[in-house]
């Protein structure tokens, strides 16, 4: 039975994308909760449905399968278990996308250009207001409602590739509607500042020329149109930073090296834990085995990043399935060619982080075909049905509460989230740096260390109340931890040095000189520490924005080094 009155799922496919791409947490749960009750309504009235084995559906199942699998085995089990609750909605919506017809699926895929229009639109109109500006641009730079420059731009050039498939296969005259379409969405292209789309817009074009005779004029025109207005707007402005920003481009660049050293540092971490880290995992781990001064929630190479939240076997299973379609004779040259674009975009980028993203390549992707199982309410198979109905009601409620309950931390009440939601590791950290209580942080602390052992804030909590304890020992030991996950951050040893110090006044004023000593060992221990880090630093590291600076102030140098002198070290 194909979904014939398609018309809630258009809205929720057209808004998702104006809901930040779903790329937070609570957003993404929340549609999670819309299409499980979405499915389990069409499911209801409709009494039966198709669910087609192939490589695409096997790949999305086993994707979200080992996301729940990770909540076993996760860095943090709290928000493995959110991130199973994202990747969800992708196979509610997986199997909602089986029901389309073909006709269907294109009207979805045609809504794609207009979504890119109207958020250019939308972000050129909200430049000169200040409040409004700042939601969609990011260092001048246009994100849209994704507020991420590069996804925006991505989903642009995309939406350019679809008025061109539809103007070939559907043998659409070049009307000035889809002139406009162009215009605006390569504005908000080169509005985006994205250099690694620029270079794809020019590779999708030079393409298209080889292949389609017809495109070769409109392409040179459209490139050289670009070429100039860009070099004249650079003139004009002065400004590098959104429409020139390709010029800019090189391979010594820091955004260029400072990928290649996440990638790095990934690959390491990914030898370790092969069968992944869950949701976030990487994020947690990455403070204690980073090679260079940087801090990203994902490692810009989706393939990387899926690896390492859920393990090699599902990245590589991904892989092989999207690679075989970016070649594959059932899909078109257009839609080969958009597969291709977005492929590589993944390989420098966290596209897939937003979830939109996914319900944009399912549909590109096509899951409708392979060996079809019908699921009805017939007798000989109600109790199935009936049951697969209640598990994804049953789900799609709990991913409705997981997206309330985090809605408060996201208007400014941590601590209410942490309440309907104990397990959501984000809310917890907040709540913890912002309680005043010593005795009610460390609490909460020692619960947050429970569920995740790498939160820097814990650490300095714990050797806070060790220090007021008169623990020394403990609080070194926290304090130690607490460096290793922020060991690039300098304010932090100072602030420890500091709190050794006074450490070492109470004790030398008590006449206890077995504990001074300790202290005072502890503090000339502080170089040694920093110069295992340097050690340990990337070459590379040198070469980007960010340059690892291992110098402390003065003061505590001078301090240090007195200390050295006292010990004869």
């Amino acid at each position: 039975m194909r979904l014939q009155k398609d018309t809630p799922l258009k809205v929720l496919f057209f808004s998702s994308f104006f809901f930040f791409g779903l790329f937070k947490e609570y957003a993404a749960c929340l549609y999670t909760g819309l299409w499980g009750l979405y499915l389990f309504v069409f499911t209801g009235k409709k009494k039966e449905w198709k669910f087609y084995l192939n490589q695409e559906s096997l790949s999305v199942l086993i994707i979200t399968a080992f996301y729940f699998l990770s909540c076993l085995y996760g860095i943090d089990k709290g928000m493995s278990l959110i991130g199973a609750m994202r990747m969800l909605g992708v196979a509610f919506f997986m199997v909602l996308a089986m029901q389309l017809s073909e006709e269907g699926r294109n009207r979805l895929l045609t809504l794609v250009p207009w979504i890119g229009v109207c958020m250019t639109i939308i972000g050129i109109l909200s430049k000169p207001f200040a409040p409004i500006r700042d939601f969609f641009y990011v260092a001048d730079r246009l994100g849209g409602f994704f507020q991420y420059p590069n996804v925006y731009a991505l989903f642009c050039l995309t939406g350019i590739l679809i008025v061109a498939k539809e103007r070939e296969e559907k043998h659409v005259p070049k009307t000035w509607l889809t002139i406009f379409q162009v215009i605006v969405l390569m504005s908000g292209i080169m509005l985006s500042g994205s250099r690694t789309v620029f270079f794809l817009v020019v590779g999708a074009a030079v393409v298209a020329a080889v292949r389609r005779k017809e495109m070769r004029i409109p392409v040179l025109i459209g490139l050289a149109a670009v070429l100039v207005l860009s070099l004249a707007y650079v003139a004009v402005s002065g400004n590098y930073q959104n429409v020139g920003r390709f010029l800019t481009a090189s391979f010594s660049s820091s955004t260029l090296i400072g990928r290649i050293i996440y990638a790095r540092d990934g690959l390491s971490l990914l030898l370790s834990h092969p069968f992944g880290l869950g949701y976030l995992g990487y994020y947690y781990l990455e403070p204690e085995i980073q090679t260079a001064f940087y801090s990203v929630r994902f490692i810009h190479n989706d393939f990387l990043q899926l690896a390492l939240d859920v393990g090699v076997l599902p990245c590589i299973l991904f892989a092989v399935m999207y690679l075989k379609n970016i070649f594959s004779k059932r899909h078109s040259f257009w839609e080969r060619l958009i597969l291709g674009v977005i492929g590589l975009h993944f390989l420098v980028d966290f596209d897939l982080e937003f979830i939109s993203v996914w319900y944009l390549l399912i549909i590109l992707l096509q899951v409708d075909h392979g060996k079809e199982v019908q699921i009805s309410a017939e007798k000989q198979r109600a109790a199935g049905f009936a049951a697969v109905r209640i598990c994804a009601a049953v789900l799609a409620l709990a991913a409705l509460y997981f997206g309330c309950a985090m809605i408060p931390r996201y208007v400014g009440n941590p601590g209410l989230s942490s309440r309907l939601l104990p397990l959501y590791t984000e809310s917890n950290v907040e709540t913890l740096v912002r309680e005043d209580d010593a005795d009610t942080a460390e609490t909460l602390a020692k619960k947050i260390q429970k569920q995740n052992r790498y939160i820097a804030e814990v650490y300095d909590v714990l050797s806070v109340t060790a220090y007021q304890r008169g623990d020394y020992e403990e609080m070194i030991s926290d304090k130690k931890k607490s460096l290793s996950l922020q060991k690039y951050n300098m304010e932090a040893y100072e602030r420890y040095v500091r709190r050794l110090a006074q450490a070492i006044e109470v004790e030398s004023q008590a006449n206890r000189a077995d504990t001074t000593v300790y202290l005072l060992e502890a503090v000339a221990e502080v170089p040694v520490i920093l110069e295992n880090v340097e050690k340990g630093t990337d070459e590379l590291a040198y070469r980007t924005r960010d340059i690892p600076d291992f110098t402390l102030d003065e003061d505590i140098q001078e301090y240090i080094e007195s200390v050295r002198q006292l010990l004869g070290s």
